[in-house]
């Protein structure tokens, strides 16, 4: 805006608001169609004190701040609760001697968590990770960041993780996303940690990974034993118990677990020595994709999986788990399948629709095998 000249009467009108302490110059340079900079020069030609009333707090820094400061809120949280800014604020505390913590960027997490695998749940969730998590690609994102998506009705799985994670309140995330014209629901638990980063990309679990992971240097565990649940963990993400039919002639059908992994021809080489296979066969998971392999196990074979990773555990899939017990030494009838079927539709129906209500759109994640 130009100069403009203002007549006495519109002067003494500025003046009488400006006094009033209601109005701030920007919203008295729009009212009078000037810039603030002439109602600020009018201002002070008459020797009235120009007040950046934008940074003004009002409120009680005793009553109002400080409680929710030594809770710990950040300064960006309480700002917008008391709507001032941030740096009103950070002033008002330091006069009453409180020193400033950027505490939107302290750790909420055990950053830590993974430095030594010497632990049953370290194993399984670094297991789990490689199959299901993800770390960004940073030379393109320039972030470190880690995610963990799964299905909206496996989102008990990732509560574990989250406490598991020691993360200082709830960081999962639900929504949908939409693939091949359909719609999907999942939950999420991602940060953004260069730490953790780098703990996960040392031990193998790269940007990427779905196409080049390998099996991690059993270096890594500080007890060899530790290795079954890390090859748990990841069945859990990436492996599946189904079933076949057994039928002999004038008796009724039988049905017996099988299972199968699928993952890289590397990784499922040396997993499948681990699972008594020292030279597994493996076949592609789809023709027109010859970088992807599965590992399959025969009945015999996935009652020997069972009993090598459920026994003596405390952290698995709980669907997988279930499945895993009503096959456990035993073949079923058809009667008791169809149940089996029905009681997992029905769960993960009801686990889902809790949290339906509760999601928002966002970007899709990863897509990871």
């Amino acid at each position: 805006m130009g100069k403009t000249k203002l007549d006495e009467e519109t002067i003494n009108d500025i003046i009488k608001v400006y006094e009033s302490g209601e109005v701030s110059l920007e919203k008295l340079g729009k009212k009078y169609g000037v810039s603030p900079c002439t109602i600020s020069s009018y201002l002070k030609k008459q020797g009235i004190k120009i007040i950046n009333r934008q940074n003004m707090i009002y409120f009680d820094v005793e009553k109002d701040i400080i409680p929710l400061y030594e809770k710990g809120y950040s300064l960006t949280e309480i700002s917008k609760i008391v709507g001032n800014s941030r740096q009103s604020i950070a002033l008002k505390l330091r006069k009453y001697g409180f020193k400033y913590e950027n505490r939107q960027n302290k750790t909420k997490f055990n950053e830590n968590i993974f430095d030594v695998i010497d632990t049953e749940e370290k194993a399984y969730w670094l297991g789990f990770i490689y199959a299901d998590g993800y770390i960004s690609d940073y030379t393109k994102s320039k972030r470190y960041c880690f995610g963990l998506c799964l299905k909206l009705g496996d989102i008990q799985h990732l509560e574990k993780f989250n406490k598991f994670m020691e993360y200082q309140g709830n960081n999962i995330k639900v929504g949908k996303t939409h693939l091949c014209g359909k719609t999907f629901y999942r939950c999420r638990f991602s940060i953004a940690n260069k730490h953790l980063w780098e703990t996960l990309n040392n031990y193998g679990c790269v940007p990427r990974k779905s196409l080049i992971l390998e099996f991690p240097d059993e270096k890594i565990f500080s007890d060899k034993n530790l290795i079954r649940h890390f090859l748990r963990g990841y069945f859990d993400g990436d492996g599946c118990i189904s079933y076949t039919c057994h039928k002999l002639k004038n008796s009724e059908p039988k049905y017996n677990a099988v299972s199968s992994v699928i993952g890289t021809y590397g990784f499922l080489s040396e997993y499948g020595k681990y699972m008594g296979k020292e030279k597994p066969t493996l076949r592609y998971l789809r023709k027109n994709n010859k970088k992807v392999f599965v590992l399959c196990f025969s009945k015999n074979d996935t009652q020997k999986l069972i009993e090598f990773f459920y026994e003596n555990c405390t952290i698995f899939l709980e669907r997988k788990f279930k499945r895993a017990m009503f096959f456990k030494h035993t073949c079923r009838s058809f009667k008791e399948l169809e149940e089996l079927l029905r009681g997992e539709i029905e769960e993960q129906t009801f686990n889902e629709g809790e949290h339906r209500d509760n999601l928002s759109d966002c970007e899709q994640a990863e897509q990871v095998l």
